[in-house]
């Protein structure tokens, strides 16, 4: 939108130069507002870029524990023989007796 407005504005004034009033006060009255909306748009640009900044920051980073659970049961846990010093597994009671 201030592009368009600069346009307009830079019409009018390469209107009055080649009307032959380049010191003009309705010259000055152009560029002054060309001025006036370039200044507004860099601060809007930068508030824009600023903004934008703050949205790529690398966010906290979020800890999930999807491991718990899934490692090997230690002999011995969750129903698992637990070996003998000799190696050989203990017979195993599935019914808990």
């Amino acid at each position: 939108r201030e592009l368009n407005r600069i346009g307009f504005h830079t019409k009018h004034a390469k209107e009055f130069l080649q009307m032959g009033l380049p010191y003009s006060e309705d010259l000055l009255g152009e560029l002054q507002q060309i001025l006036n909306i370039a200044h507004k748009a860099v601060a809007k640009a930068e508030w824009d870029v600023r903004r934008a900044e703050s949205m790529d920051a690398p966010l906290t980073p979020t800890f999930f524990f999807d491991d718990i659970g899934e490692e090997e049961p230690a002999p011995g846990e969750d129903g698992a023989p637990a070996e003998h010093h000799n190696g050989e597994v203990p017979a195993y009671n599935h019914t808990g007796l």
